[in-house]
């Protein structure tokens, strides 16, 4: 199916025309959130914009598959209860999938090889690569059965916790290693 035909709603990102000193405070994710399929929180700024429709119209909820629109590569992320009613920038569109879509699956799919060969077929511009809402609207997206829809579903969630482990791991041995330095070296 292309990616139009499971959308429910498409989001455009929100274009510091809309900044103003004196505006409301909103959280805008930017192209640098969008990390190994998450929105990472620690890099997301606040910023100060007009109250407009536009807005209303970038602004996240829960499972919006997020998508960069400009870069070398191309990244996708789904959004989770942490980024609900953030901002999207002007890098990003975002997608509220069809209720029988997982966009789990179709993130992972767009973050894959595969995906990833097809997002850069559609990609225009010489220095910076970036996509058009025609090509994304036409972009076939396979489509699995609801019942392997949730199977492959768990199994990208326990990947993504081992991965997460793995981090956290990895941050432990450097903080042990660093106090045994510490404590033989002073």
């Amino acid at each position: 199916k292309t990616l139009k035909s499971i959308s429910l709603k498409i989001k455009r990102g929100l274009s510091s025309y809309y900044n103003d000193v004196g505006g409301t405070i909103v959280h805008l994710i930017n192209i640098r959130d969008i990390q190994q399929g998450r929105v990472i929180l620690d890099t997301i700024e606040s910023v100060k914009v007009k109250e407009t429709s536009a807005l209303e119209n970038s602004t996240i909820e829960e499972n919006d598959l997020i998508l960069t629109i400009k870069g070398n590569t191309f990244k996708s992320a789904v959004a989770d209860k942490s980024v609900k009613g953030f901002v999207i920038s002007a890098n990003l569109i975002a997608f509220t999938l069809d209720k029988e879509i997982n966009p789990h699956i179709i993130s992972a799919y767009l973050n894959s090889a595969i995906g990833q060969k097809e997002l850069q077929a559609r990609a225009g511009g010489a220095v910076q690569k970036a996509l058009n809402m025609k090509s994304l609207y036409n972009l076939e997206i396979p489509i699995l059965p609801i019942n392997k829809q949730q199977v492959f579903s768990r199994y990208l969630s326990l990947s993504q916790e081992y991965d997460e482990l793995l981090v956290k791991e990895q941050e432990l041995r450097r903080k042990i290693n660093s106090a045994i330095v510490q404590t033989y070296m002073g």
